[in-house]
């Protein structure tokens, strides 16, 4: 899983978990940003404050979009605001391996060219090879 690549590009404090509260689509989907926080949940170190993170992936070709909310609200009665990112494999930029996403509510697939990463802090393109 590739959470670890960017938990160490912005320095954060390892053994967290990811969380999405918004999805946009800029220019028709030409770029994809998922708002997400991240919580860290160390035995050795106190926990920070959630940390606000944008992922964007820019220049997108094609998206793969598959919706399990329907299973939430059947098993549990309903659907929160945020999803868990339980997989993620960040491919390859340049369009030549997609990026896969698995949350408890929705599975994405994206054929990009870079991916971005926005904090208040910090604006860092992420290499992917």
């Amino acid at each position: 899983m590739d959470k670890q690549k960017i938990v160490t590009a912005l320095g954060l404090i390892p053994g967290g978990d990811f969380s999405i509260v918004d999805i946009q689509m800029v220019q028709w989907g030409r770029d994809l940003i998922f708002e997400c926080t991240y919580h860290t949940a160390s035995p050795t170190v106190a926990p920070e404050h959630p940390v606000q993170i944008n992922i964007i992936f820019k220049d997108c070709r094609e998206v793969k979009y598959k919706i399990y909310a329907h299973i939430s609200i059947h098993e549990q009665g309903s659907v929160l605001p945020v999803a868990d990112i339980v997989e993620l494999s960040l491919g390859q930029g340049n369009h030549r391996k997609d990026a896969q996403m698995l949350t408890n509510f929705f599975s994405v697939s994206i054929s990009y060219k870079e991916i971005h990463l926005e904090t208040n802090e910090q604006y860092i393109q992420l290499e992917t090879f």
